[in-house]
């Protein structure tokens, strides 16, 4: 009791404990970090900071009764669904979450030599330039002490560390803000991209080049980078820069058009697509999907054809059975993807 928490600033008081709330000897006391819901100090109830905790770059801070600092740890970017824990006294990585019982082991990681520089916005219409990085690994990655530079001499190669406590998730991407304001947060470079042409590489801790981008004249508001992902082809993305997610050029010709998601029978939940373009579309063959994580879940039937104009109405029925079933979401909302591949397996799509 009038100990107190703060999330992502050192600031004594921001959260205070109620009086009469204790911790057990070798005993865990569980406080949620629920931004959405308000602050609650109701002993014997849920303990609720009031305050979500930043999966970019953040910070949680335990103050004495007087104000005094007595345990803190600071973060950079996060593995999602991976916590940070001690396993005895050093911060790593956890396997999974254990909320209110022993810290779990610490995780498997994989070698950074996995990561690559995935895509790039050097001209945005607003805001700050960024870039990302891709695990092509299937273990999370620490990225502690690697560097960043856009400076590719000798003198160069220190211009940005990653912050400790930094990790990429197993076919993941993190997003660094391009700024040159590394002050803004843990996942902000001192460096800005050049919009004439520029280069980015990622050094190891020894100095070995892990990856390097090389780009010329970008177009205004036009990403670049790789397709498929961690692959080699480098291409545009007019319309659809993906930072932090997967990268995939729009389908010229065909759009998602309308969705049903909230329904009673005898109505249900169905996807419309819409023919924009002047020329038939054979559609047969593309998928439908609910996670950028599997594209590939329902399967357009082979004939299926648009002609300029027209609409196809895919019924729940068709894509919420079989090994890859989905439904749409109406509680919380949702993601819709609508793919095709190339002769070479490079994606294409609409996404709302």
């Amino acid at each position: 009791g009038g100990m107190s928490v703060s999330v992502d600033v050192r600031e004594p008081g921001q959260w205070a404990f109620p009086a009469s709330v204790a911790v057990p000897a070798r005993g865990y006391l569980v406080l949620w970090c629920d931004g959405a819901q308000p602050p609650s100090t109701n002993a014997g109830s849920l303990l609720n900071v009031g305050r979500a905790l930043d999966g970019s770059s953040g910070g949680v801070y335990l103050f004495t009764a007087a104000g005094q600092l007595a345990s803190s740890v600071e973060y950079g970017p996060q593995a999602e669904n991976f916590p940070l824990g001690r396993v005895g006294a050093a911060w790593r990585l956890l396997q999974t979450a254990t909320p209110g019982a022993t810290n779990a082991a610490a995780a498997a990681l994989g070698a950074a030599s996995a990561l690559r520089i995935n895509e790039w916005m050097a001209n945005p219409a607003d805001g700050d330039d960024w870039f990302e990085l891709y695990n092509t690994n299937t273990l999370p990655v620490d990225l502690s002490r690697l560097y960043l530079s856009d400076d590719l001499s000798l003198a160069g190669q220190t211009n940005h560390i990653i912050a400790p406590l930094s990790f990429i998730g197993p076919r993941r991407w993190v997003t660094w803000i391009a700024d040159g304001n590394p002050e803004n947060g843990r996942h902000h470079v001192n460096f800005a991209l050049d919009a004439a042409g520029d280069s980015i590489r990622l050094y190891a801790t020894n100095f070995t080049v892990i990856d390097t981008a090389f780009f010329g004249r970008q177009l205004p508001d036009v990403s670049e980078g790789r397709l498929l992902d961690g692959e080699t082809n480098l291409v545009a993305f007019p319309g659809s820069p993906t930072p932090g997610e997967s990268n995939y050029r729009r389908i010229e010709n065909v759009v998602i058009d309308e969705i049903l998601t909230h329904t009673d029978p005898p109505l249900e939940d169905t996807i419309e697509l819409l023919n924009i373009g002047s020329a038939v579309a054979s559609i047969g063959g593309w998928f439908l999907s609910d996670s950028p994580d599997n594209f590939r879940k329902f399967r357009l039937a082979p004939e299926t054809v648009l002609v300029p104009g027209s609409f196809a109405a895919i019924p729940e029925t068709a894509f919420n059975t079989g090994s890859n079933a989905f439904a749409l979401s109406s509680a919380h909302g949702g993601e819709l993807w609508l793919s095709a591949a190339d002769a070479q397996g490079n994606l294409t799509g609409d996404r709302t």
